[in-house]
């Protein structure tokens, strides 16, 4: 009977070390996500950057509102900030770290 508990732990341990691993791969994926995200935007920064240095002194088009426009681009970068948050939440409650 004693083995079997030993032998159950030892399984238990396994599936945690297992679930820990995956998590933490999870989350360099997330990371490497968000990196080239990261250099993305910095890509369409410096074009637009470009693009108003071209166009300074000029004149620019007139701008229909559309009632889509109403949706805030911060949201969603929030958004993308709330799941890595979450992530690494999850990582350090699935390793026992207090946060």
């Amino acid at each position: 009977m004693y083995i079997f508990k030993l032998f159950f732990i030892f399984l238990c341990s396994i599936v945690l070390l297992l679930s820990q691993k995956q998590a933490l791969e999870e989350l360099k994926q997330t990371v490497q996500q968000l990196r080239c995200s990261e250099a993305k935007f910095a890509a369409q920064k410096e074009l637009l950057e470009q693009k108003v240095q071209e166009n300074d002194g000029i004149e620019p088009p007139p701008v229909v509102n559309y009632e889509e426009d109403a949706r805030s681009v911060t949201s969603m970068v929030s958004f993308t900030s709330i799941l890595l948050n979450c992530a690494v939440l999850q990582l350090c409650f699935s390793l026992g770290i207090r946060v």
